[in-house]
């Protein structure tokens, strides 16, 4: 069973005291038949009764109940966390559907008949399912029961597994810490080694030959000259996110006084200081230079044009969502790199890439590792930088990262008056 957006929003409208159809669809504006999917499957999960009735007029009728074990605990975690920590939309989700599919694993049990085995059941299970079981056709419809019986071989990387444990190990202790649980975590030593000998696919950074592609003249006509509403947007968060390392989430929520001079340097501020904005760490959190590439190829000019025409964000077309912004530049530049062959089920290449890339550019340049951090918005390691050092400032990042970051691409073929486009 995979749980999804849609799956939390129905399991909360039956948490919340909605008992039939009419009620849940007023919580979650899902018509009956797509209830009827999700609600079938909540069954057959045990997180959710189905009683049979009739209604005034005698015709059948369904009642729907939650069931009161584990998962109302979980409820209860996933309310004080996120009011705490003050987590965005999609960490809630992703929360909860690692702890409802823990509960798909090892059943919906009073939290008192929890014991080792569990533990070890949760591990062994992870180990066996593939990758992307939500999106991919073959497991979509399934249960985990059922994909297990597959005997998959392409399965999930250790990291991913062993994030999944962690974080129902952070929900068991808290249980603890509250009191309804008295023995010893069942999640700790359940972490699984590295698999040697299997090729895991990871993120990693373009070479010289895929960034001529992705940048060539064929970027324009895919940005620029497309008809998307999103086309400015397209354009600029690519050449952003290859000479600053931004993280895509940052550069989509970027507003047009986030660009600004400091001391003679034009600096882009990476920040969380209004509610569409969220930032990974708080490292995330700087100040860094603006690469002079894109002022050569009109940004500011772009920067200013929005400014005069009374635009707040500098990504103004992007509508906020789960994931902040990204949603559709993630798409785009998806579907671009596999349109270039660039991006294929071996080959894990996505907006994130461009961020190995610009720090792969850094280390082949020998800049150090605290510029570096401070440039990628990444926590300092050493004690004097850590502890008792303030950021780099815009004009160090300047000379020690920005002013050596360089690629092989004829960027006057990207070159654009922007003034007779948007002015």
């Amino acid at each position: 069973m995979n749980f999804e957006a849609n799956d939390m929003k129905v399991l909360g409208a039956v948490v919340g005291g909605g008992k039939t159809f009419k009620d849940i669809k007023t919580t979650t504006r899902l018509d009956k038949a797509e209830q009827e999917k999700i609600l079938g499957m909540l069954v057959q999960s045990k997180l959710v009764t189905a009683t049979k009735g009739t209604s005034f007029f005698g015709q059948e009728k369904y009642y729907f109940g939650a069931t009161d074990h584990g998962t109302k605990i979980i409820d209860e975690y996933i309310e004080e966390t996120e009011r705490q920590k003050g987590l965005r939309e999609k960490t809630i989700v992703e929360y909860r559907s690692v702890l409802l599919m823990m509960v798909e694993v090892l059943g919906d049990l009073p939290i008192n008949e929890l014991s080792q085995k569990h533990g070890r059941l949760f591990s062994s299970t992870l180990e066996k399912l593939p990758p992307r079981r939500k999106s991919d056709g073959r497991y979509k419809d399934k249960s985990i029961k059922e994909i297990v019986q597959m005997n998959v071989s392409n399965t999930m990387d250790t990291r991913t597994i062993n994030t999944l444990i962690q974080r129902c190990s952070s929900w068991l202790n808290w249980v603890i810490r509250k009191g309804y649980y008295e023995d010893r975590n069942i999640f700790h030593g359940k972490t699984v080694p590295s698999k040697k000998g299997k090729n895991v696919i990871t993120r990693q950074p373009f070479n010289e030959e895929q960034l001529k592609l992705i940048f060539g003249k064929n970027y324009l006509n895919k940005t620029l000259n497309s008809v998307s509403p999103c086309r400015y947007v397209f354009y600029w968060v690519g050449i952003l996110g290859l000479f600053h390392g931004t993280r895509l989430q940052e550069t989509t929520q970027l507003h047009i006084n986030d660009i600004y001079p400091l001391r003679k340097i034009w600096v882009i501020d990476i920040n969380d200081n209004s509610n569409d904005k969220k930032l990974k760490t708080k490292n995330s959190n700087r100040i860094i230079p603006l690469h002079q590439t894109l002022i050569d190829l009109g940004f500011l000019e772009y920067r200013k044009i929005l400014e005069q025409n009374g635009k707040e964000r500098l990504f103004h077309e992007l509508t906020l969502g789960r994931d902040g912004y990204t949603k559709n530049p993630s798409k785009f530049f998806n579907d671009y790199l596999r349109e270039l062959g660039i991006k294929s089920a071996t080959e894990k290449y996505d907006f994130h890439s461009l961020r190995h890339t610009c720090n792969n550019a850094l280390i082949q340049k020998d800049v150090n590792e605290e510029h570096r951090n401070d440039y990628l918005g990444w926590g300092q390691t050493g004690m004097s930088k850590k502890v008792y050092g303030k950021p780099f400032e815009p004009s160090i990042l300047k000379k020690r990262c920005s002013n050596v970051i360089s690629f092989p691409i004829n960027w006057n073929d990207l070159k654009v008056d922007w003034k007779l486009i948007i002015g």
